[in-house]
């Protein structure tokens, strides 16, 4: 091998070895890495930011969505099924990360506080037992249409 072709391989070996290391440390700073800011509320995703984020009013519970209901059927309040035990409008989050998707646990609420009593009235209805009076939550079916 020539000298000259020595030095172009050499030349283009350290090209692909710096690219190589350039494309790596962008997506170790760029990549989301989903943390656990509180056990019991849903992950936050790094690297983004949750600038976009609008909830609607919303309560999981029991691996389903309830969505607020301003008017809905007069009901009569059951027993305490549980309990508001992550609220996202509360969740410490001072990098301003976005609220991972997906399934959230049990207990999490996007307005509500916690420690707010959730009762059973039927099915497919919660209502949150708020000092202001109580509010009426119906199960969403996927889509943020209630059912009740």
């Amino acid at each position: 091998m020539t000298t000259r072709a020595r030095r172009v391989l050499v030349v283009a070996l350290a090209v692909v070895l710096v690219l190589g290391a350039a494309a790596y440390g962008l997506w170790r700073t760029q990549r989301e890495v989903p943390v656990v800011v509180d056990a019991a509320c849903p992950l936050l995703l790094t690297n983004t930011s949750n600038g976009s984020e609008d909830f609607a009013d919303v309560v999981t519970w029991t691996g389903r969505t309830y969505v607020r209901v301003d008017d809905g059927p007069d009901w009569v309040l059951g027993d305490a099924a549980g309990a508001v035990t992550c609220s996202i409008g509360q969740m410490e989050n001072p990098e301003g990360w976005r609220v991972a998707p997906g399934a959230w646990p049990d207990g999490t609420a996007t307005r509500l506080p916690r420690r707010t009593v959730l009762r059973a009235t039927g099915d497919r209805e919660l209502v949150a037992d708020e000092p202001g009076g109580p509010t009426l939550y119906c199960q969403a079916d996927g889509v943020l249409e209630p059912a009740c």
